[in-house]
């Protein structure tokens, strides 16, 4: 795989220019990823390719996104009475667990870990990525899925794939935005940050979003798609327990969604 000729961002993993970005995946190979409609791979001898599909997920999907100049998330989105709803927060937060619980309530997904935002008529819609929830052994207990709801187990991962169940397959309004973060006491709170605050945690849970030191002008359209989205919403963060039940967590979300 070429390497680029004059990057505008050199990184661990890649280089990246405004329509070109190869990417180095530690275990399984290296892509380009080239005007936002080409990826090329080239794997690394005897890689699983149950984990190479696994990972194209992942940054090269991310950087083709970036070269389209459409703003995506890491996040997790759901249709739950009507409203789709946005789910942020870092790894481990609870994104995934919150979006499984949510369907088994009657929710749709529209993906898991990481979701795209387009506008239409200025108002911000979701775009579905099919991208099937994930889901640790604990939390499958707590919402009573069994086995035979999961895909096979990958050897790389914790955990489990589900099986598609009400998947969404087109663009749907985005009317809620929370943020999952998890704190040292025993109680779930919930608050409305500041402005300032809002966006920069938005800003933060951009897919890759150092990519866009090698695309100035994408990252320059992605904050006025921000203030435009927090325009038209508040951004609600749920703080929860270390550890928690997942109905509860729900009940809780539930509760102050509908406010």
């Amino acid at each position: 795989m070429p390497m680029l000729a004059d990057p505008l961002y050199v990184g661990e993993q890649m280089q990246i220019s405004p329509d070109c970005c190869r990417l180095e995946i530690s275990g399984i190979g290296a892509c380009l990823i080239a005007h936002g409609r080409e990826i090329a791979y080239a794997p690394y001898p005897g890689v699983d390719p149950r984990k190479a599909e696994a990972q194209l997920w992942g940054l090269p999907l991310a950087a083709l996104l970036h070269q389209r100049e459409i703003l995506h998330f890491h996040a997790s989105s759901i249709i739950w009475e009507g409203m789709g709803i946005l789910v942020f927060g870092q790894s481990g937060a609870g994104k995934s667990s919150l979006s499984a619980a949510f369907l088994m309530d009657g929710a749709r997904t529209l993906s898991d870990d990481l979701s795209p935002i387009d506008f239409v008529d200025k108002v911000p819609v979701i775009i579905p990525m099919a991208i099937p929830l994930r889901l640790r052994h604990e939390v499958a207990e707590q919402l009573h899925f069994g086995k035979e709801d999961f895909e096979n187990a990958v050897s790389y991962t914790d955990k489990f794939t589900l099986k598609p169940i009400r998947i969404a397959t087109e663009n749907f309004p985005l009317h809620r935005m929370i943020y999952l973060e998890k704190h040292d006491g025993n109680e779930f709170l919930a608050d409305i940050p500041a402005a300032d605050e809002q966006f920069a945690l938005m800003r933060s849970e951009i897919c890759h979003w150092e990519m866009l030191r090698g695309m100035p002008q994408v990252e320059k359209k992605y904050m006025g798609r921000i203030l435009q989205i927090l325009n038209h919403m508040k951004l609600l963060r749920i703080r929860r327990p270390e550890y928690c039940n997942v109905q509860q967590l729900l009940g809780f979300v539930k509760e102050n969604i509908q406010k």
